[in-house]
Parts: structure tokens; sequence; C-alpha cells
């Protein structure tokens, strides 16, 4: 029986997609192609079933009255979320098994398809070939760190007679050089290095 279903997915998954409200999956569709193979105009009382590996997602189940042939009817969109602490707790990079079927009134499996998504640790991008713009979600002004690196610089520029971490907003020429002088110095002390990424942190 010529029934399809299509949907698009996301091209990787992680806590900063989840956070960005990113569809895992999206645009259901089931399809029933015409054939001359297929002798039922009209199929009815379908069930599409959409299964995550480890029921890390809930099952979920759409119940279509009746289906006719070249017709396709969109499923209604839900929104698939993991547990958080889950995507928090990912220290490596994995991969969701995802099964969806098709059932008819008799519960006889019609169509089967599998899939597999790419899920990422928390403190994974993705590379510039998948979701791009979820670097962004990576730029925390608020953290611990942040705050302490600000309250240091406000020190430096105390302790200089230099006045307050306010930048720009000092309406001088002077004052916005004055704190990237101190921040560079306070960075400097922290004696970073850089870390290679680990295997598989992205593509490209």
């Amino acid at each position: 029986m010529s029934l399809r279903v299509a949907y698009t997915k996301a091209k990787i998954y992680s806590l900063a997609a989840q956070h960005n409200s990113r569809p895992l999956l999206s645009n259901l569709c089931l399809t029933y192609e015409e054939t001359e193979a297929d002798q039922l105009l009209v199929i009815r009382n379908l069930k599409v079933e959409l299964s995550f590996e480890s029921q890390l997602i809930p099952t979920q189940i759409w119940d279509i009255a009746q289906l006719s042939m070249g017709e396709a009817v969109e499923l209604q969109e839900r929104i698939f979320r993991f547990d958080s602490d889950y995507l928090f707790r990912l220290s490596d990079p994995s991969q969701l098994k995802l099964s969806l079927k098709v059932f008819n009134d008799e519960e006889q499996v019609l169509v089967e398809q599998l899939d597999v998504i790419d899920v990422l640790p928390a403190n994974y991008w993705g590379g510039e070939t998948r979701e791009p713009e979820l670097l962004a979600s990576f730029v925390k002004p608020n953290g611990l760190y942040v705050e302490s690196l600000v309250k240091q610089v406000t020190n430096i520029l105390t302790s200089n007679n230099k006045g307050q971490v306010d930048g720009y907003q000092s309406n001088t020429r002077e004052q916005p050089y004055f704190m990237a002088a101190a921040l560079w110095n306070v960075i400097v002390s922290q004696k970073l290095s850089y870390v290679s990424p680990p295997p598989g942190f992205a593509e490209s």
C-alpha cells in the first residue's frame, strides 16, 4: 500500500536548540500516493504512531478517520521536548532513534519508517553547517564567571582612578579604552589556554 510519512527533522538537537524552541520534528504529513496497484480508493481508521528510543520523549499518536487515494493530510503539530536534565548531563554526542508506524483498524502495520537525529551535549555547538545561529546561545553575559571578571575590572579602574565600568555611557572617548585595557589585563591574568575540541565536536 502506497502510504508515505514525510516530515522535517532537526539537523542536530541539543539543550541550546530546546531552549530556543527549535522543533525536533515538524511538518508531519501522511500521503496516500495514487497507484494502479492499489484497489482501495479510501482507507479508514488509520493510526499514526511516533515513538522514541528508551521513551526519552513520550509516544505520540494521531488518529485519521479516512484518507483517499491521492490525498495528503498534515498531522497536528506537537511539541517534542526532552527532559532538560538528560540534555544537560549528556557528555558525548548521541543518536536518538525514532520510529514512525501507520496502523489500520485491525492494528496491522501498513508502514514503518526508522530514522535517527544527532543529539549533542549541552556544551557542544553544531558547526556552521548545522544551526549556525545557535552559536549565540553560548554567549552568557550574566554568567557568574563573567560577573567575577567585571568585578576585577572595576577594582582595577577604581585603584587607578580611571572611573567606573560604564564604557560608552560615560560619554568620553577615553573611558571605553580604559575599560577594555583593564578587561584585557584581567583576562591575561587568568592564564587561560586553548583546549582543542573533542572528536565529533563539529563536522566542520
